[in-house]
């Protein structure tokens, strides 16, 4: 990805000296606490490692665009397989309403045609999905954010011998467990997780064979689950695995999932388990093949894949 003159200045008139155009390149390191800044006013209380955690997962697919070196606007994106999925769309308030958002986003959807990639996602609040629709995106269905404060008295998973950690040895496995499941290639984002939060990855066996797992991360500031895939729809199965989990997190924080709203058995988990919905997320697809809606397998998405 190269990094180009975007051509438009605050006051809106032609560039002058091409030294003082506004550019958009790859997101790096040192992009991180100028994009934590947009990202936060806007309300989301990021830490900064979510970003690089990003980065890690997909090198070189979130952009920035600068002005005199200074960042004025990013997207965070990951990609997985075939399948990109943006994040965040953040610009600087004094650059704003001035085509900025609308450059960037054909600049990453033109990059990932130039890639191959065939399905770009991304998980829209209401009042955004018209500027999405504008370029190309089409709705397809809806994902609900699950919050709760967690509690010592929600931490309550008990020993269980069918649950046990996962390590990166299992990464073979979830990987092909999850591709079967959801149709989602993520073994870049799995093995991320595993890497950076072992035991808060959990899997269940059956006869020593993996038919679920769980993934979470957690921060400074929150505890995210996700993603979390099931081969088998059995409540008292996901029940148990999600308490797995809870009682690995730190209480007192934030904990939320991104649930798809189609699949109830997650649903009453969740709220069994002392989670409420709070936020309604639209997923928007632009592809080039039919995208299927979200698998019954498919419990919750990482937030990598909805923020």
């Amino acid at each position: 990805m190269k990094n180009l003159p975007l051509g438009i200045p605050p006051n809106g008139l032609r560039m002058g000296r091409e030294n003082d155009r506004a550019v958009f390149r790859p997101m790096e390191s040192r992009d991180l606490e100028a994009v934590l800044r947009l990202i936060n006013i806007e309300g989301w209380n990021y830490d900064i490692s979510e970003l690089q955690r990003i980065l890690k997962v997909s090198p070189g697919t979130s952009i920035v665009s600068t002005f005199d070196d200074k960042v004025i606007g990013g997207i965070t994106a990951t990609l997985s397989g075939n399948r990109c999925v943006l994040g965040h769309v953040v610009i600087d308030s004094a650059w704003r309403r001035k085509g900025l958002g609308k450059i960037m986003i054909n600049h990453l959807i033109r990059e990932m045609d130039s890639r191959g990639v065939e399905i770009l996602d991304v998980y829209s609040v209401k009042n955004a999905m018209d500027f999405y629709a504008q370029h190309g995106f089409k709705y397809l269905e809806n994902l609900d954010t699950f919050t709760t404060m967690l509690t010592e008295g929600m931490k309550k998973g008990a020993s269980d011998d069918d649950i046990r950690d996962l390590t990166g040895s299992d990464l073979g496995e979830m990987s092909r467990l999850d591709l079967i499941v959801t149709g989602f290639d993520r073994r870049n984002i799995l093995s991320v997780l595993l890497e950076e939060f072992p035991g808060c990855s959990k899997g269940f066996f059956e006869n020593d064979k993996l038919i679920a797992f769980i993934l979470c991360r957690t921060n400074p500031i929150m505890s995210d689950i996700g993603p979390w895939t099931m081969s088998v729809s059995d409540e008292g199965i996901g029940s148990r695995l999600l308490g797995a989990v809870l009682a690995e997190l730190p209480a007192g924080k934030l904990t939320i999932l991104g649930v798809p709203a189609s699949n109830k058995l997650a649903h009453n988990i969740c709220t069994n388990a002392g989670f409420k919905t709070e936020l309604y997320n639209y997923r928007m697809v632009k592809s080039k093949k039919a995208v299927d809606r979200f698998t019954e397998g498919t419990f919750a998405l990482s937030a990598f894949e909805f923020g």
